[in-house]
């Protein structure tokens, strides 16, 4: 059924994609590529970096709290485990402390850095994202629903924010068990983007691994580029549902604004299979002119 807090996002969101055999295997059967964060295009995209605005005593009890729990095979004398009575003092605990941030940095990483990222975007109508995203043009915009289900997992991209996390926020997290802190830590580690990336308007779903996994959106539509083959779009038509909605991509009259318009199912299949029929009757008479020669 539709959710009821669908207001706090837009109602439809869209996947930029090139077209190949995995992208249609995986829409038909409505599978979704959460990505790996760590290979992002951007490297400092989900790669944060710790304020360390506690005492040396807390970094260490941060540090020994989460190792133990993270890391409870991990052997003493390990970088990752530190002595909570270690005494230090000028220079050297400005070195300790860069080693203790250094190692929740790592900790971070490995809890956070497992999870799937889904990105969509709020616009289908970028000249820039179809060259970037969709094979210059010539691969497709998938339009997802988000009115149905509970999508608590869908947040915006911030473009006007830090690319920090406070060790405060670990430690209230970590240590002390703060809902609120692990939320602060989660927008900032996976929603905050540098400003030059704001004309994406991205939205993100976070899912608890990276890999292949059920659909959780609903797909309801699809563009097709303006470089977009028949053949292709005849494929998309044919593999799914129905009530999949189909519009080709076109570029307005005198301005650089991209528009769409509806596109007729049976019309575009017979159309493909038209235009198949013809060059395979013209290879064969190429072929039959070659033999006679």
């Amino acid at each position: 059924m539709p959710s009821s807090k669908a207001a706090r996002y837009p109602e439809k969101l869209y996947k930029f994609c090139a077209f190949s055999p995995r992208s249609l295997d995986l829409l038909n059967r409505e599978r979704i590529y959460y990505s790996d964060p760590t290979t992002f295009n951007d490297p400092l995209d989900c790669n944060p970096v710790i304020n360390d605005d506690l005492p040396t005593r807390d970094l260490v009890q941060l540090c020994l709290v989460w190792t133990k729990a993270e890391h409870a095979d991990v052997p003493i004398g390990s970088p990752l485990v530190h002595d909570e009575g270690r005494e230090v003092d000028g220079t050297a605990d400005a070195f300790y402390r860069r080693d203790l941030t250094n190692d929740l940095t790592r900790l971070l990483r490995d809890e956070l850095g497992a999870s799937g990222v889904l990105s969509l975007t709020a616009r289908w109508d970028s000249p820039l994202m179809w060259s970037h995203y969709a094979d210059q043009h010539r691969g497709v915009c998938i339009e997802y629903d988000t009115t149905w289900g509970n999508h608590t997992n869908l947040r915006r991209v911030n473009y006007n924010t830090p690319r920090s996390i406070s060790a405060a926020d670990l430690l209230d997290w970590k240590v002390h068990g703060s809902a609120e802190a692990e939320a602060r830590v989660r927008e900032a580690y996976f929603f905050a983007k540098a400003l030059d990336w704001s004309y994406e308007e991205e939205w993100r779903y976070i899912h608890e691994k990276h890999g292949v996994d059920h659909a959780t959106l609903k797909v309801t539509g699809v563009y097709f580029g303006l470089r977009c083959l028949p053949i292709v779009r005849s494929i998309f038509m044919s593999v799914l549902p129905r009530e999949t909605t189909f519009r080709e991509v076109y570029a307005k009259r005198e301005s650089f604004d991209l528009d769409s318009r509806w596109l007729d199912r049976s019309e575009e299949i017979s159309m493909a299979q038209a235009t198949s029929a013809y060059l395979d009757f013209a290879d064969q008479i190429n072929a039959a002119k070659r033999n006679i020669d």
